[in-house]
């Protein structure tokens, strides 16, 4: 059987929104595409980009506004290498920006919903790729969507192929879901039972840089797996909670009570257990020191050997209770929600 995954479509911008964003995606999904950019993962110089970027930074605004996302996507460039696997730019060299069926006609849609209608005679202008060297030659580039063309392209994108849209920017416009959209819609009922679940964990995660988002990924990847067949069972649970009609907001809400009913009690179960052997060795630590005297204050009167032979048998003993500390926690490790309470540890 094929385990299930959690991926996701990023609707905000190109890249992610900041590093906060990319360290709580990191946490629930598996993938996160971002439709229509390529971002080369090697053959330019990270220093002359990183030049570019603060060339570009310094010039006087102007022009169409596109500079400020720009010079984020030329500094985050150099992350894509280090994220791929976890983020999936689907763009091709020298395309830039993708043609989705109907993203034309939805771009006239959001200008309108973000901006207000346009005046009379006034015919607004919407660039749909934009293409940027990263060598003097220009030899090697990054392309990506305009800026409504991205998000009207990550709309079809998702649509297209059944993946949930996650945004982090409260000001875009995001199409209302149909009535009925969630009911026996098993990806999106995993992706918000999953992010409930997180929520639950990490109230206060830290943002992280790539290299350690990737090497946190790569430390709880043993315990993704179950987590993520917990989250299916989730999902089916939650299926039934909803009716045929339920809208995101009472599917959020269900999701909700049931992490709350169901998840945070195993939760904290789970911790008290992990934690307990920790307060169990701490007393035997106690009990080794009580004989401790004993064996100093007769070590004149006793042979040498037979002191140590003392000293060994009961420090052998406690790290034969250290051993079963071990294999408990191990055995704990098994929980499908042992996943959660790791990453609640990296946050505290």
């Amino acid at each position: 059987m094929q385990e299930p995954t959690l991926e996701a479509v990023y609707y905000a911008s190109p890249i992610p929104g900041t590093a906060l964003a990319l360290t709580h995606m990191a946490l629930v999904f598996d993938r996160i595409h971002f439709p229509h950019v390529y971002l080369p993962l090697e053959g330019y110089d990270p220093e002359w980009v990183e030049r570019e970027a603060a060339r570009i930074a310094a010039l006087p605004p102007g022009g169409f506004g596109d500079g400020d996302e720009l010079v984020a996507m030329l500094r985050f460039v150099r992350h894509a290498k280090t994220l791929d696997g976890f983020c999936a730019f689907t763009g091709e060299a020298g395309v830039m920006g993708g043609k989705e069926e109907g993203a034309d006609e939805l771009v006239k849609q959001l200008d309108i919903a973000i901006f207000g209608p346009p005046k009379p005679n006034f015919v607004p202008m919407h660039f749909g790729g934009h293409a940027k060297g990263l060598t003097d030659d220009s030899s090697v580039s990054m392309n990506y969507p305009g800026r409504l063309h991205y998000h009207a392209q990550a709309l079809i994108y998702a649509a297209r192929n059944g993946i949930p849209i996650i945004n982090d920017h409260p000001g875009l416009p995001i199409p209302e879901p149909r009535p009925g959209a969630f009911k026996n819609n098993v990806q999106a009922l995993s992706t918000i039972a999953a992010m409930q679940c997180v929520a639950l964990a990490v109230p206060h995660v830290k943002a992280l840089k790539p290299e350690q988002i990737m090497e946190m990924r790569a430390e709880f990847e043993p315990y993704l797996k179950p987590f993520r067949r917990a989250v299916l069972r989730l999902a089916g649970q939650l299926n039934t909670a909803i009716s045929e009609g339920a809208d995101f907001k009472d599917v959020e809400a269900a999701a909700k009570a049931l992490v709350e009913t169901e998840v945070r009690p195993q939760l904290l179960e789970l911790k008290d257990a992990v934690e307990k052997p920790a307060r169990g060795l701490l007393e035997k630590g106690f009990g080794l020191a009580k004989e401790t005297p004993e064996i100093v204050t007769s070590y004149l009167s006793m042979p040498l050997s037979v002191t140590i032979a003392k000293a060994l048998i009961t420090v052998a003993g406690l790290l034969m209770q250290m051993k079963d500390d071990k294999a408990k926690q191990e055995g704990l490790a098994r929980s499908p929600y042992y996943y959660l309470l790791r990453i609640s540890r990296q946050a505290e």
